[in-house]
């Protein structure tokens, strides 16, 4: 909780203006986190590209709404299915996307199974939401729909995602992954299906840089790909 308090506005530019970076997506995890806070963001920074994310308390609404916010500028949708507490492979989420798909947007899911609360409020935990073989099969579903695979499949976990390196519309991101993961998944995904991510604030941005200049081996053309390149393609490719 600490840690997300300093996810201001301000905190989050002065830490693009030291690492340089020009360009970010903001993902919001509702309840936490809505479209409307991060819209609000980028129309104060362009440099932020917003996503939504699904407001399962909506009901049958819910489709209807993420549809409406990428009418309105949402680049993408972003779905944590252990904060928001939905099974990937839940109805209600084959029928957002469903309605997604016309939108010819990128989903990037956090893919990897975590316990986010502490021992006093355990009841809230849903790491089993979080099942890598859950977001491949997911996935293998919806092949007109490019997803993102945050982390990596996770820091323990991430040769699950392996077993995807042939689906087309399956890529990943860097964020809390060492260099020889990134190298190993740049291998196997190919240099045009691996984006650099930092997961801010949970992840500061410096380190993140390192680790994929390191995995580039100072391949410039490469590290241009994975910081920025890649992720320019992704929204703007249609599958």
């Amino acid at each position: 909780q600490a840690r997300n308090h300093t996810a201001t506005l301000q905190n989050l530019q002065t830490s693009m203006d030291e690492n340089k970076i020009t360009g970010i997506w903001i993902l919001p995890v509702l309840p936490h986190v809505g479209f409307e806070e991060v819209l609000a963001a980028s129309k104060l920074d362009p440099r932020i590209t917003p996503f939504t994310c699904i407001d399962f308390d909506l009901g049958k609404a819910a489709s209807k709404k993420i549809v409406q916010d990428a009418e309105k500028g949402a680049a993408g949708l972003k779905i944590h299915p252990i904060l928001q507490r939905k099974k990937l492979l839940s109805s209600e989420v084959a029928e957002a996307l469903k309605a997604w798909e016309e939108t010819g947007k990128p989903v990037i899911c956090h893919t990897y199974s975590f316990c986010y609360f502490h021992p006093e409020e355990s009841y809230r935990n849903a790491p089993e939401n979080g099942s890598n073989p859950d977001f491949l099969e997911l996935v293998s579903r919806f092949p007109n729909i490019n997803f993102v695979g945050a982390h990596c499949g996770g820091t323990f976990d991430y040769d699950q995602l392996w077993e995807g390196a042939d689906m087309k519309n399956l890529y990943v991101d860097t964020s809390f992954q060492p260099s020889s993961v990134v190298k190993e998944f740049l291998k196997r995904f190919g240099e045009r299906r691996v984006l650099f991510g930092t997961d801010w604030p949970w992840g500061q941005e410096a380190a993140p840089i390192r680790i994929v200049e390191e995995a580039c081996g100072g391949d410039k053309e490469l590290e241009a790909r994975v910081f920025y390149k890649n992720a320019e393609e992704l929204l703007k490719n249609r599958t």
